[in-house]
């Protein structure tokens, strides 16, 4: 549960940051999903997704051994009893979001905990606060899932990480919808959710008997003081968690891709897309095993 391994890290963030994670992700109301520890099924999620179509009315159709699934963001956001109601719709990940209340200089300020920023760029998983990598780490593992480097930090992670630092409330349900299907538009993708999709496979009555089943929890992946080591930050003479600035980068140079660009998401368009493989299935569903703690 976030709740309780990470319950250690409120003693040991640095003060600016004395927030608990665990109440920040309960203030967006993310907190059921990311706990979600269910048994996978590869197969099936290979099925589900092999199978999938994206409507132009919002919603995803698969089937599944005989059993036809119809998913909308409603229907998501009721699985795993996440907010509906006055929440920000948005899911960019090729130009920066462009919201009245979010200025993105201001963002990578409050993410980097550096107030020099002055223009935008996409900083390096080592030039962010404490906190906000632990959240970045739970975004590419969790949420938006990146078959890519992990070393920097895209366009979409920084107004994620803002949002939750800023308790802004994000329609999850609407974000998950579309990546789903984006992960489709990309050959040797990440198939994501495995562990989201068996309290999906419940709801619609998939039968799964016999399948093979993917849980293992291993201590490796529980977030504790040998992780922070792993992500280049160090204790300082107070016992505070800081960025070990032996691996800090300098920013990058102005980003290009400023206010001039489209925003919000397009239709994605009607196409057919060779299915993953099953290598890439298991190795995407192994990584979701991660707990959420």
């Amino acid at each position: 549960m976030v709740s309780t391994a990470l319950s250690w890290l409120q003693s040991h963030v640095t003060p600016r940051q004395q927030i608990y994670i665990s109440n920040l992700f309960k203030a967006i109301r993310w907190d059921f999903f990311l706990t979600l520890n269910n048994i996978c099924y590869p197969r099936l999620v290979r099925v589900f997704y092999v199978n999938l179509k994206f409507t132009k009315d919002y919603e995803i159709k698969s089937w599944v051994k005989g059993k036809p699934i119809h998913i909308q963001i409603a229907t998501i956001a009721a699985i795993f009893k996440l907010p509906t109601e006055d929440t920000i719709q948005s899911f960019n990940t090729h130009s920066w979001t462009i919201r009245l209340d979010f200025n993105k200089v201001e963002a990578l300020q409050l993410i980097c905990n550096d107030q020099t920023i002055q223009h935008s760029f996409l900083p390096t998983v080592n030039q962010l606060l404490v906190i906000s990598r632990l959240i970045h780490h739970f975004i590419i593992y969790n949420l938006v899932l990146c078959s890519e480097s992990r070393s920097h930090v895209g366009y979409i992670d920084v107004f994620l990480i803002w949002c939750v630092l800023t308790r802004k409330k994000l329609d999850l349900a609407y974000i998950i919808l579309y990546h789903m299907h984006n992960c489709l538009k990309k050959s040797g993708g990440c198939l994501p959710y495995g562990n989201a999709l068996t309290e999906v496979f419940n709801l619609f009555d998939v039968n799964t008997s016999n399948e093979t089943k993917v849980y293992d929890a291993k201590g490796s992946d529980f977030y504790d003081e040998a992780t922070l080591k792993r992500m280049k930050f160090a204790q300082d003479a107070n016992g505070q968690w800081i960025r070990d600035p032996r691996f800090v980068q300098q920013p990058l140079e102005e980003d290009p891709m400023d206010e001039e660009h489209e925003d919000e998401l397009q239709q994605p368009p009607e196409e057919q897309v060779e299915p993953p493989s099953l290598q890439t299935v298991m190795t995407a569903i192994r990584s979701l095993q991660m707990t959420m703690t």
